[in-house]
């Protein structure tokens, strides 16, 4: 379907090729939703907490680290070795260094020979549907738009090293499985890791099952795309991606002839200038019966520190970076705390700069606890209001065994 010329399509064609997709994807959904729910570490961190009081969560985070196959996580993976590729790659380094960098000309810029660029189209062809905040049609994927990856490997270039992080992982696992054969009768070994299996399973099946339904809504985004052309060419629109402001209903009305679309770009207006009001609002916890509801700011606890969700075991020490958007990414540098509002699989790149993990939001399926947990990276998520109670470059430890981060004044 991504080749398809949706140009070709007459209208009535177009919507049909909608109203198929958008099918496929409520068929799918309860999918995506039962597949979430198979991510229950629950029995693992129970049978190790009866042996290592305190430790359960920590020890299972350790053991899962690396085991998986976690669709967000690979291609985590797969960046630093592009980045690795990059770095013994005499033209990418030429390309990643020039003066004029423009990433969207690499394809252009960079020769077929390019090992580089050969890797990098793969990478395209296997998760190029994904993107930053990629549920939300309005934004570009990969596919369409590869300077967000780019810049990650050209950020890393120097320093990626995929081998010294499967070696961190299996020496974290390696000194958690010494204390269990230490101290767990034999005959419960097994119970341990049957668990750990079935629960690395259904971390890979959740993610997996998410990057199914992305791909899903790459199909939409491309015949709402071809909607937005057709309604610009013809005035009704002031641009193509004004088609991202109109209900389904306004676009139907149009391309099936029954309005004229007088009008539409008005409301569109409208509907921009409210969302830019709307984002500058911080959104709230929870709603309940239309009303917002916002959770008080963590307090300090004893220590000067804060209290959340342990969710990757470990502890690490660095400067704060304060990060609302991947966009700012840039800003992040290695060994430094990445400091999160909430996470999806376009932050992921990030984690792997980063020596801890905080997050704002999260749960404990979410996508920074699996991906912090994969990647072997300490983090602490669910600590209401860290965004403002850590300033910028500010130094903090992260203990994702305890849950807490620790200020420095």
């Amino acid at each position: 379907m991504l080749k398809e010329n949706f140009k070709s399509l007459t209208e009535k064609e177009l919507l049909n090729k909608f109203t198929e997709i958008k099918s496929v994807f409520i068929d799918y959904y309860p999918v995506f939703l039962s597949c979430v729910g198979v991510a229950n570490m629950d029995p693992l961190v129970k049978t190790l907490e009866k042996y290592f009081p305190g430790k359960g969560k920590a020890y299972a985070n350790t053991l899962m680290a690396g085991k998986g196959d976690i669709t967000s996580a690979d291609q985590g993976y797969r960046l630093v070795e592009l980045a690795e590729t990059a770095r013994g790659d005499a033209s990418a380094r030429r390309f990643f260094s020039g003066e004029n960098y423009n990433p969207p000309l690499w394809e252009k810029e960079l020769p077929e020979e390019s090992p580089f660029k050969k890797s990098f189209k793969n990478f395209l062809a296997e998760y190029g549907h994904r993107g930053v905040y990629e549920m939300d049609l309005i934004n570009q994927r990969w596919r369409e738009d590869p300077s967000y990856p780019l810049s990650v490997i050209r950020s890393t270039m120097e320093t990626a090293d995929l081998g010294k992080i499967r070696s961190r992982q299996k020496e974290k696992a390696d000194e958690v499985w010494r204390e269990i054969n230490r101290k767990v009768p034999s005959y419960r070994r097994g119970s341990i890791n049957r668990s750990l299996k079935q629960v690395v399973k259904g971390m890979g099946t959740r993610e997996m099952s998410k990057s199914v339904l992305v791909k899903i809504t790459e199909f939409i985004r491309l015949v709402f795309q071809e909607m937005g052309r057709r309604l610009a060419g013809r005035g009704i629109l002031a641009e193509p991606a004004d088609i991202f402001h109109c209900a389904c209903a306004e676009i139907f009305s149009v391309l099936q002839g029954d309005w004229a679309g007088k009008g539409l770009d008005i409301l569109v207006a409208e509907r921009k200038a409210r969302m830019k009001e709307m984002e500058k609002i911080s959104p709230p916890d929870i709603i309940m019966d239309e009303t917002p509801h916002f959770e008080e700011p963590a307090t300090r606890v004893k220590g000067n520190a804060l209290a959340g969700i342990g969710v990757a075991a470990g502890r690490a020490s660095g400067a704060a970076k304060i990060i609302y958007h991947p966009d700012e990414g840039e800003k992040l540098r290695a060994g430094e705390v990445l400091v999160a509002p909430s996470t999806d699989p376009g932050w992921t790149p990030l984690f792997l700069r980063a020596s801890a993990i905080v997050v704002e939001t999260g749960g404990i399926a979410s996508h920074s606890t699996i991906v912090a947990r994969e990647y072997g990276i300490p983090a602490v998520i669910n600590i209401p209001g860290v965004m403002k109670m850590i300033k910028d470059s500010q130094l903090i430890t992260v203990d994702g065994g305890e849950g807490k981060v620790y200020l420095q004044s």
